[in-house]
C-alpha cells in the first residue's frame, strides 16, 4: 500500500508541475489573444516579455488608430511599437498627437525607418534630423543618404561605416 501511495503522490506532483509549466509557457499567448480579440491594451501589459508587450500594443494601437497606446510599451520598445504601427499603414499625422517632449521625434524616426523615407526626417530639426537620416540609411542600406548629411553633423563620420556593417 505504501508504494502505491508514493506512486500516486509522485503522479499528482508531475501533473501539477506539468499544468503549471503549461500555464507559464502559454499565458503570454493567452493574454495576447485576449487583448487583440477584445481590443484591451491592459491585457497586453500582463505579457511577461517586453517585446511581445510592444507588438501587442502596436496591434491594438493600429486597430483603434490611437498611437498613444504605444506609450504603454516598455521604454526600450516604444519605437518598435511606433514602427509596427507605421508598417501596418498607420497615419504619420498621429505622431503629432503623442507626447511632443518625449516621443514625437521617436515616432517620426520610427515612421521614416518603416517607410525607408528621409522625407519624413525633414519634419525634425538639426541633430534629430541627422539621426533620422542615419537610421534610414542603415535600414535601407543606402550610403548615399549618409553623403547628404552636413559636414557638421556628428552622425556623418559613422553613418557610412554603420551602413557598411549591414553587409559584412
Amino acid at each position: 500500500m505504501g508504494k502505491k501511495l508514493i506512486f500516486f503522490i509522485i503522479a499528482i506532483v508531475i501533473i501539477l508541475l506539468s499544468l503549471g509549466t503549461s500555464w507559464y509557457l502559454y499565458k503570454d499567448t493567452y493574454y495576447y489573444n485576449s487583448a487583440i480579440k477584445n481590443g484591451n491594451h491592459n491585457a497586453c501589459l500582463k505579457i511577461s516579455q517586453d517585446l511581445k508587450v510592444s507588438v501587442c500594443l502596436s496591434n491594438i494601437a493600429f486597430s483603434k488608430n490611437d498611437l498613444n497606446l504605444c506609450s504603454n510599451s516598455p521604454k526600450m520598445y516604444i519605437m518598435t511599437c511606433y514602427q509596427i504601427f507605421a508598417e501596418k499603414g498607420g497615419d504619420i499625422l498621429k505622431c503629432q498627437e503623442v507626447n511632443p517632449q518625449v516621443d514625437e521625434y521617436n515616432c517620426y524616426i520610427a515612421f521614416a525607418k518603416a517607410k525607408m523615407s528621409v522625407s519624413i526626417c525633414n519634419a525634425l530639426t538639426e541633430e534629430k534630423k541627422d539621426y533620422c537620416y542615419q537610421g534610414v540609411a542603415i535600414v535601407s542600406n543606402d550610403v548615399s543618404i549618409c553623403n547628404s548629411l552636413p559636414e557638421s553633423s556628428i552622425y556623418k563620420p559613422t553613418c557610412a561605416r554603420d551602413v557598411a556593417q549591414q553587409n559584412p
